[in-house]
């Protein structure tokens, strides 16, 4: 094998190799929950394990929020970035955050009614949303796929945790799909210039 052959392999792992296909989220678990029952919103969800805890994200890792639906009599919110999902948003609407530095993601959810009010913030021990997802594989829904999907319990008189439902994906850095596109750039190149000869 010559050394242009070696470079090129060289060139072309690094291109592709190098771009991971998202930014990671780490979940870190405060304590295992249960199995989701009756989760109408999400209904693959439905009997599916979920646990409580946080999200972290890494830096520059720009994290998109997915409304998937809302199943409460009360005036339920989920806030990001100074914006917000609530009962009235649609299915598919989205919400992002671009991080600075590797932390636990701002977001956070509210619940007003029956003389009651509640806030469960992201990293607060006790906090009560579930989170689906091990962030290996992805949760299917009807709107996508995501590394987890967070569902808030208002505390009505089902606690099935679908009361306000979002997935949460991480997207890959700008810098990835540059890396990504040189080395594909590389192996057409290399393809060209094999015509070319033989």
């Amino acid at each position: 094998m010559s050394i242009r052959h070696t470079a090129f392999g060289a060139a072309l792992c690094a291109g592709l190799c190098g771009a991971s296909p998202a930014a990671s989220l780490e979940l870190v678990i405060d304590r295992p929950g249960g199995a989701a029952a009756g989760f109408d919103v999400v209904s693959s969800l439905d009997d599916e394990r979920f646990a409580f805890g946080a999200l972290v994200a890494p830096a520059g890792a720009t994290v998109r929020y997915t409304f998937l639906g809302s199943e409460a009599g009360r005036a339920n919110l989920f806030g990001v970035a100074g914006d917000a999902f609530t009962a009235a948003s649609s299915p598919g609407d989205v919400l992002a955050q671009t991080l600075d530095s590797t932390a636990l993601l701002q977001f956070g959810f509210a619940s007003a009614g029956d003389d009651r009010e509640s806030v469960v913030v992201n990293g607060r021990l006790r906090s009560e949303f579930a989170i689906f997802g091990d962030g290996a594989a992805p949760v299917q829904t009807r709107y996508g796929s995501f590394q987890y999907v967070l569902g808030f319990d208002d505390g009505g008189p089902d606690a099935d945790y679908d009361d306000l439902v979002v997935g949460v994906s991480a997207v890959p850095e700008p810098g990835s799909y540059a890396l990504m596109a040189a080395g594909l750039g590389l192996c057409g190149l290399a393809a060209r210039r094999r015509r070319q000869r033989g």
